[in-house]
């Protein structure tokens, strides 16, 4: 069994080595493959990765098209098991990855989705720290239609970390190019009825100053989204 850990990257000359050496040297109860798609990287990026990388697959995108498409561009490489995203700040802690894997590895779930507000941490159950309050009161909205429009429950919808069988993903054809990609993909997985549970996950944000890339407008297409995949034939 094999999971494909997919980076995607775009102008992260600060982080992208040290994640890379975080996912090589998580060590998980199945074996892994790291496949990296730089989207087109202007700020010196590629010339790292190009110098450091030796024994993973990377793919260089001819142009910037999107975190989506980075995400489908790499899983049309993927050949392991089972699929997982990271980012390539230091936002998500790659050592979550074993968490993840536990439910479907012992058949409780086909799916699993990392919430940050269920980090063992008494404060962190309540809420975590965002960048901006905008971010705070965007996950408050994402949580609260997801729960209007497809009953289901929780408090996170729009971490990183998801893993789940490749064939699946395969299956469910996201067309989302952008940033709402997670969210597209979330709620195919809710029409669908797939059997999903959470797990814990560590969180440590950047501001917008130190390089987050997510905007205001990506939030009001995370919402557009959720409105349209509930009714739109999948």
């Amino acid at each position: 069994m094999k999971l494909s850990i997919i980076i995607p990257v775009y102008n992260e000359q600060n982080t992208i080595l040290e994640i890379l050496k975080r996912v090589e040297n998580v060590v998980l109860p199945i074996s892994k493959e790291i496949i990296i798609v730089d989207d087109c990287s202007t700020d010196g990026t590629r010339d790292l990765l190009k110098a450091a990388i030796t024994k993973h697959t990377v793919i260089w995108q001819k142009r910037n098209q999107g975190k989506g498409a980075a995400l489908q561009t790499g899983l049309g490489r993927a050949t392991g098991d089972y699929v997982v995203f990271q980012d390539a700040d230091l936002e998500y802690d790659p050592t979550d990855l074993g968490v993840l894997l536990q439910p479907i590895l012992t058949n409780q779930a086909a799916v699993v989705i990392g919430s940050r507000s269920l980090e063992n941490n008494s404060a962190s159950r309540i809420k975590w720290r965002h960048p901006h309050p905008l971010t705070y009161i965007g996950n408050l909205l994402i949580v609260w239609l997801i729960k209007v429009l497809y009953q289901r429950k929780g408090n996170d919808f729009f971490a990183c970390y998801k893993i789940m069988p490749r064939r699946l993903l395969e299956d469910l054809k996201v067309e989302a190019r952008d940033f709402s990609y997670d969210i597209e993909l979330l709620c195919k997985l809710f029409r669908k009825n797939i059997v999903i549970t959470t797990a814990p996950i560590h969180y440590n944000p950047r501001t917008f100053a130190e390089g987050k890339k997510i905007t205001y407008s990506d939030g009001l297409k995370a919402l557009w989204a959720i409105g349209k995949w509930r009714f739109k034939k999948i």
